[in-house]
């Protein structure tokens, strides 16, 4: 079966430069959410809508191995020999070109860790025992008291070690060390430390763009670094835009005035957001306001707008709230698998259908905690699948799945009805439906909205097709 999908329903999904015009101008505040595409999703707070996996992973001219710089490699494999790690362990971020995880065992602290000869002091033998019965080994690792001075000693070992390697790394350290900012967890007595360093350039916030470290027992055994690109040494971090002008981008994106009864949900941030670059190599970055404006009609949503700083141009608007979510593996515009538009994409949020008592909203959000029952039935769209009925029951959220092959085939769960179909069709059905029903009802009369019942059907000898049937109502 070759699917197209029917009403001319492709011309309403999102794209970069239409988005916005085609967000309805009613309903819920959560119903205007979307995410720039090239916007990286550690930077959202919040639930990333629908709109951002529409053309996720952006990168599809990734590097590979053997785009890697000869200079690179050759640093690289000097580096694995020397501290004796198999040859292409090293994880490289391949949109950058850069490493983005080393598994290791190097000594940075004294400990009983693998080929650790360090000592916090000079002894005469690392058996040597003392009148307290403790030998020198003993003695070194219960040598600082508390947590605090394991951390202190752990960020500065760790620091020096990584300004050591700063060249390979492609890191300027000075980024990381931001007082205040680097966060650790001491578990034991100092046996495994655990480091979270957030990146940040010229005291703001790099979102999306942070180092991770482990020591266990003195040494270091890993080391990540996420989304790590450089940022031009003349990065202009002086905002053209006031936070108060991200509010009002806000408000007329929306159409709602503010709620000044209610105030803030978070306070304005000035933050330096990461993008994939537009052509698939490495990072890009961007001066942003987070704000989290209250707005008129506002009810349960906690709303978060990235906002440029320099131009006012906003880059999400997303719901912070984190709902359940009823989801499954969509066609974009076709399954003939030409581009991202012909694959299907996982985890496409089910709008309006109806999930025990409620029905999910534009973003396939309930509330009701628990185990629910979903079917592909709702306030728009009711499907009929000849290939049998739709059910599935979970908690924690109900994920349709996706599945190959054509036809009748499901992913093994969802009943026989959770065809790849009935899943298309109903993100798309439900998405003009409500486009409809937004309508005024003089317009509504004027144009007869229909109400849609799908019924997929597999004529002898063919493969299934899907028939829409149009009732008034």
């Amino acid at each position: 079966m070759n699917l197209r999908l029917l009403l001319g329903s492709a011309a309403l999904l999102p794209t970069t430069n239409s988005l916005i015009e085609t967000l309805p101008e009613s309903g819920s505040l959560a119903s205007f959410a979307f995410v720039h595409p090239y916007l990286h999703p550690t930077v959202i707070n919040g639930e990333i809508p629908d709109g951002f996996s529409f053309f996720t992973p952006p990168t599809q001219n990734q590097l590979g191995q053997e785009d890697l710089p000869a200079a690179f490699q050759d640093s690289l494999n000097q580096f694995e020999e020397s501290w004796n790690l198999n040859p292409g362990t090293t994880q490289i971020d391949y949109q950058s070109g850069r490493i983005e995880y080393l598994t290791l065992s190097v000594p940075i602290l004294p400990g009983g860790g693998d080929g650790n000869r360090l000592l916090w002091s000079v002894s005469t033998g690392a058996e040597e025992e003392f009148d307290d019965g403790k030998s020198a080994r003993e003695r070194v690792l219960s040598s600082p008291s508390n947590a605090v001075e394991w951390t202190g000693l752990a960020v500065s070992a760790l620091q020096g070690w990584l300004s050591t390697h700063a060249s390979l790394l492609e890191i300027d350290t000075h980024e990381l060390f931001e007082p205040d900012t680097v966060r650790t967890a001491v578990h034991g007595d100092g046996d495994t430390i655990q480091l979270h360093l957030p990146r940040t350039y010229k005291g703001i916030t790099v979102s999306g763009s942070r180092a991770m470290a482990t020591i266990k027992l003195g040494n270091l055994i890993n080391l990540g670094l996420e989304q790590w690109g450089t940022i031009a040494e003349d990065f202009d971090a002086q905002p053209q835009v006031s936070w108060e002008d991200a509010y009002d981008a806000l408000m007329m994106y929306t159409g709602r005035p503010l709620n000044e009864r209610e105030g803030e949900k978070c306070p304005p941030e000035l933050q330096i957001a990461t993008f994939y670059s537009s052509d698939g190599r490495g990072y890009e970055y961007k001066l942003v306001w987070r704000v989290c404006p209250t707005f008129e009609g506002q009810e349960v949503e906690i709303m978060e707008g990235i906002v440029d700083a320099h131009t006012g141009e906003i880059y999400s608007f997303v719901d912070n709230v984190h709902y359940f979510q009823a989801k499954g593996g969509v066609y974009p515009i076709s399954n003939d698998k030409v581009g991202s538009q012909g694959l299907v994409q996982v985890g496409w949020p089910m709008p309006y259908m109806t999930v025990g008592n409620e029905t999910t909203d534009s973003g396939g959000n309930y509330f009701k905690d628990g185990s629910v029952v979903g079917r592909f039935n709702g306030q728009y769209v009711k499907i009929n699948d000849v290939c049998g009925s739709s059910s599935l029951s979970g908690s924690g959220g109900l994920d349709w799945g996706s599945s190959g092959g054509d036809n009748c085939q499901t992913p093994g769960s969802g009943d026989r009805g959770n065809t790849h179909s009935s899943r298309t069709n109903w993100y798309h059905l439900n998405k003009v439906s409500f486009h409809f029903s937004n309508i005024s009802l003089h317009h509504r009369r004027r144009l007869q909205i229909p109400n849609f019942h799908l019924r997929s059907s597999k004529p002898p000898g063919r493969g299934s097709r899907i028939i829409l049937g149009l009732s008034r109502g």
